[in-house]
């Protein structure tokens, strides 16, 4: 793992813990230097027909 990866893991606060929406997202980057979504993107794409159409619509839907 490079050092400038370790550097910034563990310089900056971020949190995963129920992020799902484009309002938990903003509210929880409000208090730390981002968020990570985890298991609702797994559910914006699960059966899907097309993946990266489906990641694509819930990324602009968190970020508009």
């Amino acid at each position: 793992m490079s050092t400038s990866f370790i550097y910034l893991v563990s310089s900056n606060a971020i949190t995963g813990f129920g992020i799902r929406n484009r309002k938990t997202f903003h509210e929880v980057c409000q208090h730390t230097n981002g968020a990570i979504i985890g298991t609702a993107f797994i559910d914006a794409i699960t059966g899907k027909g097309h993946i990266e159409t489906a990641a694509d619509a819930f990324v602009n839907g968190i970020i508009g």
